[in-house]
């Protein structure tokens, strides 16, 4: 995918995701297959194990299970290991990941379990002319 295009998604995938943010929604599970273009325009789909962020008496956001939800590849350390504080950063970090496989046209981290498989490759070995 063409850089600029692959930047675009990206970017119009946080805007929807600052807006989900700003009314105390995390999505927590961005990945390619909940992202849909139509008329080239990213739109985010399946807020299905979305989190509505409550405060609670110490001000930090908790998930009402404190499992781990998600798909590992895009997962955030914390989320995968099954971190109760669940905030903003998880959809940062998944976005991060999706653009690195828009770029790259693989995932950023593979392995049998998310904890294995962290060994980030650079963007510009697995693609020349990026960054």
């Amino acid at each position: 995918m063409p850089v600029g295009e692959a930047v675009g998604i990206a970017s119009e995938v946080a805007s929807a995701l600052d807006y989900a943010h700003r009314h105390n929604v995390i999505h927590r599970d961005i990945k390619p297959e909940n992202i849909l273009l139509h008329d080239r325009r990213a739109l985010v789909a399946d807020f299905g194990i979305a989190l509505a962020a409550s405060r609670t008496e110490s001000d930090s956001r908790l998930t009402e299970t404190g499992i781990s939800l998600g798909t590992p590849h895009y997962m955030w350390p914390e989320q995968a290991m099954g971190e109760r504080e669940i905030d903003a950063r998880t959809d940062i970090y998944a976005i991060g990941s999706v653009l690195y496989e828009m770029l790259t046209g693989e995932p950023s981290f593979t392995g049998p379990t998310v904890q294995a498989g962290r060994s980030l490759r650079d963007c510009r070995e697995v693609r020349g002319g990026v960054g």
